[in-house]
């Protein structure tokens, strides 16, 4: 493909998820792209009210899902997953039990694991945690058997076997962990075990079950545990960070494991204007990973009590850290910054979100590719789920020999595009077919493309009414199908 072409050309492979390009970059060119509706465009997210506590998962197959509390249903939660044209609901909408509302999300093999805080004025404040096996839906055990308060989190190892954190004893806001054995929710080791004061706790579990904890203790230090099938025991020395003093509200610490089971963990320092801070246990100390992160593009630092959270890609080891700033009159919003072995650079050009990008959550696919969901501004003003993700053009893959060469450009375009290229030596001559759907997979538009000697060459003109967003074209060429990504922009 020539670079001269390449250079007009914004093209997203959808069905394996690939950003070809941007419009005026080269053919090494980034850019965060919106994986179905773009808040940047006023476009209408995931649900038709106000969400919020978005989670964002990527399964073993590569299929994002994303799970958010709906404020169309009562705050209860709903889960999304990406069929490679639109996000579609996994279950029925609405599927947590009434009254939920902080939330953490899993998601392996085509399950999915959702935990609600529910407050109840009887039996109390408990977690309810519920499986969805693709058919039906499952409470994990009764409503009042993981007690809580306001703070949890949930995890499940690679047998599937969710684990939960609990507010085991709220008058001195000490911790424990559960694990579902298939028929109950048992603790894990030692009940109350972390604490007393925790002020902000994260959970890693690895694929054998092995069982780490970060958290931020009454002094204001950060101190993680790990469970090994019969002890709990620091991991390295206690209180090894600090991250505040008297009670600053740092209200996030993330925590993530490398392919060696090596964790990381994230926080913002309040003690250091509220940078964020990033260490790695290297099985005998905690060491800092590079410098810390201090602000964002417009010099603003992230705020504390927002999201911080970090993520390793397995491939590679690389982590990935996620920060929010809520300062958006002066550039702030949720930003990703990627390690390279000596200093954190920040993914893309700027932010990911349009906006503040409320609730952020950031996972990293097989590949190497994040994906960040979060809460924009939609087409009503209120704040809708939605979802970027990151991409380069080195990384297209499963593209077919046939169609592969295709070009379409411009794009972003008013409607009026051209499709050229070469289909490869095998088909010389004959009719390819043309389809675009809409964000909903609703056909708007079909037509047969003429192939001769190998070329495709062709102008389309869509009707002038359509709305500006974001469009799927597909061609079709005897076996062989591509589907693309079209902005339409007037």
């Amino acid at each position: 493909m020539k670079n001269a072409i390449l250079k007009r050309v914004s093209i997203r492979i959808c069905s394996c998820l690939f950003l070809l390009l941007a419009a005026s970059v080269n053919a090494n060119a980034q850019i965060w792209y919106p994986l179905g509706a773009d808040d940047s465009l006023g476009q209408s997210g995931m649900a038709t009210a106000q969400t919020y506590n978005n989670n964002i998962a990527i399964d073993t197959d590569g299929t994002p899902y994303m799970f958010y509390s709906d404020a169309h249903y009562h705050d209860s939660g709903s889960v999304k997953k990406w069929n490679g044209i639109q996000w579609v609901a996994a279950g029925t909408l609405g599927n947590t039990p009434l009254g939920g509302t902080e939330s953490a999300f899993a998601v392996l093999g085509g399950n999915t694991y959702t935990c609600s805080i529910i407050n109840t004025q009887s039996p109390g404040i408990y977690g309810a945690v519920m499986k969805y096996d693709g058919s039906s839906l499952t409470m994990l055990g009764s409503l009042n058997s993981i007690p809580t308060g306001n703070t949890f989190d949930m995890e499940i190892d690679g047998s599937g076997t969710p684990y939960v954190t609990t507010d085991s004893n709220t008058a001195i806001q000490s911790r424990s962990v559960m694990k579902w054995d298939g028929s109950n929710w048992g603790f894990v080791g030692t009940q109350n075990i972390i604490g007393p004061y925790v002020r902000a706790l994260e959970m890693a579990v690895t694929n054998s079950g092995n069982v780490y904890v970060a958290f931020v203790n009454m002094h204001d230090s950060a101190s993680v545990f790990m469970y090994n099938g019969s002890n709990w025991a620091s991991v390295g020395s206690a209180d090894f960070a600090v991250t505040g003093s008297g009670g600053s509200g740092i209200q996030h610490i993330s925590i993530a494991l490398d392919n060696n089971d090596n964790p990381y963990v994230a926080f913002p320092d309040a003690t250091n204007s509220s940078t964020t801070d990033i260490w790695k246990f290297n099985g005998s100390n905690w060491l800092q990973v590079g410098n810390t992160i201090p602000m964002d593009l417009a010099g603003n630092h992230f705020t504390a009590n927002l999201h911080h959270t970090i993520v390793v890609d397995k491939s590679s080891n690389t982590p990935y850290v996620l920060c929010q700033n809520s300062n958006t009159a002066s550039g702030g919003g949720a930003f990703v910054y990627k390690y390279d072995g000596t200093n954190w650079n920040i993914v893309g050009n700027g932010r990911v979100s349009t906006n503040s990008g409320g609730f952020p959550s950031l996972a990293v696919n097989k590949a190497g590719i994040p994906f960040v969901g979060y809460a924009g501004v939609n087409s009503t003003g209120y704040n809708d789920g939605f979802v970027k993700e990151y991409n380069v053009t080195a990384a297209v893959r499963n593209v077919s020999a046939v169609l592969q060469n295709i070009d379409l450009f411009p794009n972003p375009n008013t409607g009026n595009f051209t499709l050229s290229g070469s289909i490869g030596t095998n088909v010389n001559t004959g009719d390819a077919k043309l389809e675009i759907m809409n964000g909903m997979g609703q056909l708007i538009y079909s037509d047969k493309i003429v192939v001769s000697q190998n070329q495709i060459n062709t102008s389309i003109q869509l009707d002038g009414s359509l709305a500006n967003g974001t469009y799927f074209l597909r061609i079709k060429l005897n076996d062989e199908t591509r589907t693309v990504c079209i902005s339409v922009m007037r």
